[in-house]
């Protein structure tokens, strides 16, 4: 036999960690259920879609429309037409596209490294990212928009224009943010080049453009619903509303980049490009990963900072994917490369066990903090059957959804109660992020059920009048 060159090396090495990623994602997230905004994005719009069509978009009720595209909705509910609707195979169906990314993602640390070991040293390093793993993880629009921008952004660096135009032709119709990553992915190839092929961009756009047209002809809005509960994306009342909101997103913005410790590599990263100022101004790899990062978080930035809806973690993650292959570069020559890399490995791990006091938000779907939430959630749904105590009667918040079905699409649709009026329950949970007023409320209420694993917990209340 011929010893392999490095090229098969290197794709059996890519295929193997692909596919033991793709493994270890499935198999940590198989319990979990519809989380956060995933319930709109995957049960709302697929339950519409099931209903009156997979290309229904139209259908949507206005009251819960965020105005995104639905791409993600439509091939779930194809997929449930098939093998029906379920919580498995929805999560099945997310395995190629999971797969197809970190293929990509291989591809990228091996354009970017020629050698295999710095490589490997970053796709591990980006897997191990909380906020990365976990969007993966959850049901969710996410792991299509790094599947279809991951295939894009290889384009970029092979110059090919077929990676290039398949990946804007899915990432524009997948999201709004997919969008905002269409144009900084446009900017990123003009700078790096001085110059773009426009007919790849031109037909890679012309999704969206259909959409935001259509989306405008039909519904008068894009971004910002006015019947919404979650209000205008632009409802500013003054210019100062308008420059305290900025502020606050600013502060959000560097915090989500900092956050389950990311703050670890972020500094690295820092201290090392003032350091080695004069080594990596000559060096056209680093210098294209700070254009890259730079002009992803310029464009998400720009239209992040100036609404009023909050930002999540997920809206960052190529921030996040960028910084970290910053510090692979960095650390090639350095003698205590190991160290730092280490250091770096070990506060991404770590991130996952941060939580937050009740009353500072957390993105809970961004890490696996909340994974101890699931076992709990049926725990307490045991407990309150054994108590006869019905959903009707019982009060909940954001992400517990309308009714059980709407996370574990298990065909539970008993209503929960709508007001604290009509309670005589109330459920509740950190990973609900509750308001201080809540907080406050639910410390008058008698408890009668706590369960609690991990930091996580779930407490059962009586109302008390």
């Amino acid at each position: 036999m011929y010893p392999l060159s490095d090229k098969q090396k290197g794709s059996w090495v890519g295929l193997s960690l692909a596919l033991l990623a793709t493994l270890c994602i499935i198999g940590v997230g198989w319990h979990t259920g519809l989380f956060w905004d995933n319930i709109l994005f995957i049960n709302t719009f697929g339950t519409s879609l099931y209903e009156n069509g997979i290309f229904a978009w139209g259908s949507i009720p206005i009251e819960t429309d965020p105005g995104h595209p639905m791409l993600t909705a439509s091939y779930i509910t194809a997929v449930w037409k098939l093998f029906g609707r379920s919580i498995e195979v929805t999560h099945l169906a997310l395995i190629p596209f999971i797969f197809l990314f970190l293929v990509v993602l291989w591809h990228i640390c091996q354009v970017l490294f020629d050698s295999i070991k710095w490589a490997v040293a970053a796709f591990i390093l980006i897997i191990s990212d909380p906020s990365v793993f976990s969007q993966l993880m959850y049901i969710g629009p996410e792991v299509f928009v790094l599947c279809f921008s991951g295939i894009a952004i290889y384009g970029v660096l092979k110059s090919s224009k077929i990676y290039q135009t398949l990946g804007l032709l899915f990432l524009g119709i997948t999201s709004l943010r997919g969008m905002m990553l269409c144009a900084g992915i446009f900017l990123w190839d003009l700078l790096r080049h001085r110059k773009v092929n426009i007919y790849v961009y031109i037909i890679g756009a012309m999704p969206a453009v259909v959409f935001l047209t259509w989306r405008l002809i039909t519904k008068g809005w894009i971004i910002s619903n006015p019947t919404a509960a979650w209000g205008s994306a632009f409802g500013y009342e003054n210019v100062m509303v308008f420059l305290h909101n900025f502020l606050r997103n600013g502060i959000v913005l560097a915090s989500r980049i900092l956050d389950f410790g990311r703050i670890v590599p972020a500094l690295i990263v820092f201290v090392l490009l003032i350091i080695k100022r004069k080594a990596w101004i000559r060096d056209k790899r680093i210098i294209d990963l700070l254009l890259f990062t730079s002009l992803i978080c310029i464009v998400v930035a720009c239209t992040s900072l100036i609404i009023v809806n909050p930002m999540g973690h997920s809206y960052f993650l190529w921030i996040y994917i960028g910084i970290l292959l910053l510090l692979i570069a960095l650390l090639q020559d350095l003698p205590w490369r190991k160290v730092l890399y280490g250091c770096s490995l070990c506060a991404l791990l770590l991130g996952n066990a941060i939580i937050y006091p009740d009353r500072i938000a957390q993105g809970w779907s961004c890490s696996l903090a909340s994974l101890p939430y699931w076992s709990l959630r049926e725990q307490m749904f045991a407990y309150m059957e054994e108590e006869h105590i019905v959903p009707q009667q019982t009060l909940t918040f954001f992400p517990w959804g309308s009714c059980a079905d709407d996370v574990d699409l298990k065909g539970d649709k008993r209503p929960y109660a709508l007001s604290w009026e009509e309670a005589e329950y109330v459920m509740a949970s950190n990973v609900c992020n509750l308001d201080d007023e809540t907080l406050d409320r639910l410390q008058r209420c008698t408890p009668i059920k706590r369960l609690e694993k991990r930091g996580v917990y779930i407490t059962l209340f009586r109302i008390t009048p």
